[in-house]
């Protein structure tokens, strides 16, 4: 291959990146596998991804059965837990049936699933909206806490993806009417939405479509939406209640909502940070969110004042049930950021400043500076990987045996 061949070819990959959403996704896929092996030492949830680990070796070691997800912390009645639908662990355990137990599996599973997730999110927005502003509200997203939180052993963006790729199902029903695509709908947004509950905001998005369309939405949405609803309710508030009262364990479902709102109201600047830096890590990409907003509201655009409204609404009320929990940890912004990168994609495609996108790519490459922290180990915890051999070499009931860690209940 010649030079100039092989610059051609740079060249004509480098107009796909920047024209089409579909090849920087590629792109951001190929960058996050970037120490997609190295152990879950980062210092941002450690504690949280050595429990999804802990579930999908105890499904492989001990018992299958996806109902009892079961933890290695037995300072309670059992090691048993009543927990999120534990679906990536699982996950995790059936591709180490076929190539033996590697703890970076649930990375390599949380990136694609996430990655098709996003491609979802992409399509929807392209069907309604110009390439161009799909393409500004995919590069917001990616850089988001998504960048991190999409290659780590942790539900949330793995959630939300399942939900997009519902609701990516969901459209194809509207527009084909092939009852499969009604089938899949229901499949994956029920499974979002049983990873964790708040990927079932976006099925306000049907409320919106019932409010403003003229032409009277499918039943069959509602019907299914009923049916996962329900079936949520049953995992959370029945099954998990029972597995809870029986075996001692419990993940939090949150707060009591008057007690929630308190909170968040007693810390305002916790939650205002949390909004606004969390968001993007990134105070310019915020800011341009509020010039997103801007635009919408300036246009008159009353569809998609609307269907934001909605969104936030429901949002807010996650907020207020969450309380202390929502200030404490970034993650709990992940649901309501494709919203956030929108509305940001809005704000670029209606401006004919050329200095506001500059301003976006400055933005874009501070949010990542503010992450590319997470892709590598510190070597200060290092010596974490030694604990194991140690304590087999000073343990006198063998590797099962029991151990204390004062690590203010860190796995």
């Amino acid at each position: 291959m010649d030079r100039l061949s092989l610059f051609n070819r740079i060249k004509w990959l480098c107009d796909q990146v920047l024209t089409d959403y579909k090849w920087l996704i590629a792109l951001f896929f190929v960058l996050r596998l970037y120490g997609i092996t190295d152990p879950p030492l980062e210092i941002q949830h450690n504690w949280r991804q050595c429990t999804g680990l802990m579930i999908a070796r105890n499904f492989l070691t001990l018992d299958a059965n996806i109902l009892y997800p079961r933890i290695d912390d037995i300072c309670q009645k059992s090691d048993i837990i009543a927990s999120e639908f534990p679906l990536m662990s699982y996950m995790h355990y059936l591709v180490a049936l076929l190539f033996g137990y590697e703890h970076w599996y649930g990375r390599i599973i949380n990136l694609i699933v996430s990655s098709l997730g996003i491609l979802s999110f992409g399509i929807i927005l392209h069907h309604f909206f110009d390439k161009k502003l799909t393409w500004y509200s995919v590069l917001a997203l990616l850089v988001s806490p998504w960048l991190i939180y999409s290659r780590k052993m942790m539900p949330d963006t793995h959630s939300v993806s399942l939900m997009f790729i519902g609701l990516l199902f969901g459209l194809r029903y509207y527009q084909f009417h092939r009852w499969y695509y009604l089938v899949l709908f229901f499949i994956f947004s029920t499974l979002g939405s049983l990873v964790k509950i708040p990927a079932a905001l976006y099925f306000t998005i049907f409320l919106f479509g019932f409010i403003s369309m003229r032409k009277k939405i499918k039943p069959e949405y509602f019907i299914a939406i009923a049916i996962s609803i329900c079936i949520i309710y049953v995992w959370y508030f029945i099954w998990g209640t029972y597995i809870s009262d029986k075996y001692g364990n419990w993940y939090n479902l949150g707060l009591p909502l008057y007690q929630g709102i308190l909170d968040i109201l007693s810390h305002p600047r916790e939650v205002l940070y949390n909004i606004v830096f969390n968001s993007f890590n990134s105070y310019i990409l915020f800011s341009l969110f509020i010039w997103g907003v801007y635009k919408i509201i300036k246009e008159k655009n009353k569809k998609t004042i609307l269907c934001v409204s909605l969104l936030f609404g429901v949002f807010w009320l996650y907020i207020f049930k969450a309380g202390f929990f929502f200030y404490h940890h970034n993650y709990y912004m992940i649901p309501i950021i494709p919203v956030l990168a929108f509305v940001i994609g809005y704000g670029l495609y209606n401006s004919v400043h050329k200095i506001t996108l500059f301003i976006f790519f400055i933005g874009v490459m501070e949010s990542i500076a503010n992450q590319q922290h997470d892709f590598r180990i510190k070597p200060s915890e290092l010596y974490k990987l030694e604990l194991e051999s140690r304590l087999d070499s000073i343990g006198k009931g063998g590797p099962k045996s029991p151990i204390l860690i004062n690590t203010q209940s860190n796995p």
